[in-house]
């Protein structure tokens, strides 16, 4: 098995320089896909632009790095119109849940078996990640 950068393990030149080197590939690729994107609408400097910094909404904007600022409802109004819905996502959560970071108890959740197996391998999951946390005082 090979290992990269693993955390128990001293870290190898190789292993930095393999990763460093994905990096810089990745940031190329981003850099040519906001020049393309963005052609004859930026208005930095490269060297300004690329630096993997970020911006409030404002100086992206004068950067040309952006088309304008505004709050999304607002914005999609505007585009598509004022028929447009939205419709908020929020996940319940019983007290397992909340507490214990586990689905709501059997006799409530009224689960199929495939739900028990998920309900199992949940609490399992959870107890597991407990376990690292705690193996690591976090």
């Amino acid at each position: 098995m090979i290992s990269t950068l693993d955390p128990f393990l001293r870290e190898k030149p190789e292993d930095v320089k393999r990763l460093s080197d994905l990096q810089e590939d990745v940031f190329a690729t981003f850099k040519e896909l906001v020049r393309e994107r963005r052609k004859g609408k930026l208005k930095g400097k490269e060297d300004e632009l690329f630096t993997g910094a970020f911006w409030t909404g404002k100086r992206a904007l004068e950067l040309g790095l952006i088309d304008g600022l505004g709050e999304l409802t607002d914005v999609m109004r505007q585009r598509y119109g004022e028929r447009v819905k939205f419709h908020p996502i929020e996940q319940r959560q019983g007290w397992f849940k909340q507490k214990l970071g586990i689905l709501a108890p059997l006799s409530k959740a009224n689960l199929s078996p495939v739900g028990i197996t998920d309900l199992v391998a949940e609490v399992l999951i959870s107890a597991e990640e407990q376990s690292h946390r705690n193996r690591y005082g976090l």
